[in-house]
């Protein structure tokens, strides 16, 4: 949906109100200068401030490609964080805010977001896009309706999520508020505790039991008694969808040698534990690259190379090339 400049006008208006400290003017303080603000954000036209609670929900972050850092709206996210001083964040709308907590916030085993800056103004958490992909080397795939987040070797998905009022939404229903467990009860802490490691119990008994399907999980858990969780899954296992794959994908070549002996394919097998009756232990497998015909000679390994050395063939062709 295109908007207006007046619609545009009244969401900065609206964007400005909210973020503004109480009893001080929401235009921007000449004392602060841009130089002076660390992080950059960018404006999200199309968000709707109604959308979400003001509170924030802790769950769900949103893939920004004009953040220069990560932004969280709640303190329980981290699980180590530090002060800071004389940190602002400048908007669009010409306001400043002051940051005093930067931390480390654990979306999930393998997800974990550094200098993540905390700002109780906003009502949503950010991921940069370019921390994501410059500091940490992971890689951020986006498709038509969704997206995928990948480690920096390439080989496992650490993150990913869908288009929602078209925007990029992470899903992380199993992040743990650390902090909230320290400041409440000891009650609270101990059933939080529980649950987390009953959590981890689900990923060990699944490791051990040979990466076992949640239905055969389950059927052991009602008869043993696991002391599992009603609604554990195991969906999330980096293993099993790769050890189901018979090989990784490689690519196609079909091109073939032009002529045959113009390209031979070689492959050595031996020792024999037991030697044939002229003390041969060794075969050498020969391939045509053009024709497919396959030769096989029973030799051992002082005239291992002896058949390479023909000059010519049987067929008296002369070979271009060996390849093993």
């Amino acid at each position: 949906m295109q908007l207006k400049k007046a619609q545009y006008d009244q969401l900065l208006n609206l964007f400005q109100s909210q973020v503004a400290p109480v009893g001080k003017s929401p235009q921007y303080n000449s004392s602060i200068s841009p130089q002076n603000c660390k992080f950059i954000f960018s404006f999200f036209k199309n968000l709707s401030f109604t959308t979400y609670p003001h509170k924030g929900s802790s769950s769900i972050w949103i893939l920004d490609s004009g953040a220069t850092t990560h932004i969280t709206c709640s303190i329980d996210n981290f699980i180590c964080y530090r002060k800071l001083e004389n940190q602002f964040v400048y908007l669009p709308t010409g306001s400043a805010i002051e940051v005093k907590v930067i931390g480390t916030v654990k979306l999930n085993n393998n997800f974990i977001l550094h200098k993540v800056l905390f700002i109780p103004e906003f009502t949503v958490n950010l991921i940069s896009v370019s921390s994501l992909t410059q500091f940490t080397g992971n890689k951020v795939f986006f498709y038509h309706s969704s997206f995928v987040i990948q480690d920096h070797q390439g080989s496992r998905v650490i993150g990913k999520g869908d288009i929602l009022d078209s925007l990029y939404i992470l899903k992380c229903p199993n992040i743990m508020p650390f902090s909230s467990i320290l400041h409440s009860s000891n009650h609270n802490v101990t059933t939080a505790s529980n649950n987390y490691d009953r959590s981890i119990a689900v990923n060990k008994w699944h490791y051990r039991l040979g990466h076992l399907s949640d239905d055969v999980l389950r059927i052991i858990h009602n008869n043993k008694s696991l002391h599992l969780p009603s609604n554990f899954s195991c969906k999330n296992c980096d293993i099993c969808p790769l050890a189901k794959q018979k090989r990784l994908p490689f690519h196609t070549k079909n091109n073939l040698a032009g002529d045959c002996f113009d390209l031979v394919h070689c492959d050595i097998w031996g020792p024999f534990h037991q030697a044939t009756y002229d003390n041969h232990k060794f075969f050498l497998t020969l391939v045509d690259d053009h024709s497919r015909f396959t030769s096989i000679f029973v030799t051992t390994r002082q005239v291992l190379h002896a058949p390479l050395n023909t000059g010519n063939t049987r067929q008296k062709k002369q070979v271009y090339k060996y390849r093993f």
